[in-house]
């Protein structure tokens, strides 16, 4: 996978890394709505994208962004996400 948006947020105090959510959002204005509403209630979200161009990539919910590489059928898919 390939970073897109570098973390923007630090874990305070009263969060946990339980409250951290790696969410499969691809490009669409849906996958947008799931990174605002994770994150409205309160989740750091980290988004995985297919394109550069992905809304939520580039939406100030979303805690970091990262490209899918690979389809999530390969095993390559299952390494990447193992590495975050």
């Amino acid at each position: 996978m390939q970073l897109i948006k570098k973390n923007t947020k630090k874990l305070s105090g009263n969060r946990s890394s339980s409250h951290t959510v790696l969410a499969l959002v691809g490009d669409t204005q849906v996958g947008l709505w799931v990174v605002r509403s994770l994150a409205r209630n309160g989740l750091t979200v980290h988004a995985v994208v297919h394109s550069r161009h992905g809304q939520s990539a580039h939406s100030r919910f979303a805690a970091s962004a990262w490209l899918l590489d690979h389809s999530p059928g390969s095993k390559e898919f299952i390494r990447e996400l193992k590495e975050l």
